[in-house]
């Protein structure tokens, strides 16, 4: 049994047993076969952030043709009238990705996921306006979101942009946000960039980043769905929620006032010709006047997806995707709602996969997403909680290893 990755150019043997495997079936990270190392036909299973394989079941007599969705597995037991369908459910445990700071979460956040990428986008790690629009910009070249400081590249991510094999960064923000050092690190390291995609104020920058997005999907031939994301820009809980998405589809997220659509994001709008659009939270966060400007802007009025909190908003959000077929639930993220570095990194590796991202309080799950998990135990293909225990602790991270059983 053998898995390639294509993404990295990688193809290695999963077990090099003499015996026949076959009939392989996979579900995210999940790999299943048919094994007759033990002289019948087993059901063996590989999880790969083990890497080990284990045996799904090595009872006497065949079992054959298994499938996967989730952790669970099905298969055929028995051969001719008298086989039977059988079910088997691996107990797994949520994966945590963190390190020292925010950069290197990020950073080893774009290592776990991508594995190989020779582009990725750039923000500063200190702020949130920049990074609120990147999302977008990252789906739009399938490439992962990295941090850094302003004066200097982080080692962690050197390592990073050294790994992935980046030749080429597209920095969201201007200097005052990334300085010449980082720069100067890029140049040092023989990568490319280009520092265009900082306006006048974040409304501006969110306007410059959003006409990339087009421009990006347009040379790779892909559709461009006349569509945008409307969240507020003085805060970021919001925009890590529906981040996913705008990776996913190559839409771009646009920010506007609480009372009011700025001139930036309106000439946006009448500029790319976006006639459908998504409002991302509730009213004390996009006014209801707000929305209406939003809609006679588009010609039609925009729908909007919004909880009572930025908790429920953030499940919201994942669930239109899911309802939508746009994202699914295969590997859920889950980072803390109350900062957005970790969450920002995640939702592009979240978006990169097709799942969905959501949020949670650092010391205690939030009504909304434990009666989520609570009654759909067995969607989750598996759980990835992005940040430490600051940003999620270990009685939250237990309570989602709860879930999965």
């Amino acid at each position: 049994m053998w898995i390639a990755d294509l993404r990295a150019g990688t193809t290695s043997a999963v077990t090099a047993d003499a015996a026949t495997q076959q009939c392989p079936a996979v579900f995210n990270e999940l790999l299943v076969w048919q094994d007759d190392a033990g002289g019948t036909e087993d059901i063996r299973a590989w999880w790969q952030p083990d890497p080990i394989y284990r045996a799904v079941n090595t009872a006497s007599g065949d079992q054959m043709y298994p499938d996967v969705y989730g952790h669970s597995v099905v298969y055929q037991w028995g051969g001719g009238s008298g086989s039977d369908i059988f079910l088997s459910t691996a107990a797994l445990s949520p994966t945590r990705i963190s390190g020292g700071d925010r950069y290197e979460t990020a950073a080893l956040i774009a290592q776990q996921r991508f594995k190989k990428s020779t582009v990725a986008v750039m923000a500063t790690g200190a702020d949130f306006p920049d990074a609120l629009a990147a999302s977008s910009l990252a789906g739009a070249l399938k490439c992962p979101v990295l941090l850094t400081a302003k004066n200097s590249l982080p080692a962690s991510v050197g390592t990073a942009l050294d790994s992935l094999g980046v030749t080429y960064v597209f920095i969201v923000g201007g200097t005052s946000a990334v300085g010449p050092g980082v720069t100067a690190a890029l140049d040092a390291r023989g990568i490319g960039w280009q520092q265009e995609l900082a306006g006048a104020n974040r409304y501006d920058t969110a306007k410059k980043v959003a006409n990339l997005v087009i421009d990006v999907m347009g040379n790779a031939d892909r559709a461009w769905r006349h569509e945008a994301f409307f969240v507020r820009g003085d805060d970021f809980a919001d925009a890590l929620a529906v981040a996913p998405h705008a990776y996913a589809l190559g839409v771009p997220i646009l920010l506007v006032r609480t009372d009011g659509v700025p001139v930036e994001t309106r000439d946006t709008v009448l500029g790319l010709d976006i006639t459908d659009g998504y409002i991302i939270g509730g009213t004390s966060a996009i006014s209801a006047s707000t929305a209406t400007q939003i809609g006679m802007l588009l010609g039609d009025a925009a729908v909007r997806w919004w909880g009572p909190d930025r908790y429920a908003t953030a499940l919201a959000c994942a669930r239109e995707g899911y309802d939508r077929g746009w994202l699914d639930y295969d590997r859920i993220g889950v980072a803390t709602g109350m900062d957005f570095p970790d969450a920002l990194g995640g939702g592009a590796a979240s978006g990169y996969q097709g799942s969905a991202i959501l949020l949670t309080a650092p010391g205690w799950v939030p009504e909304s997403l434990d009666s989520f998990f609570g009654t759909h135990r067995h969607y989750p293909g598996g759980i990835e909680v992005y940040g430490g225990t600051a940003a999620v602790s270990d009685y939250v991270f237990g309570r989602l290893d709860d879930y999965l059983y």
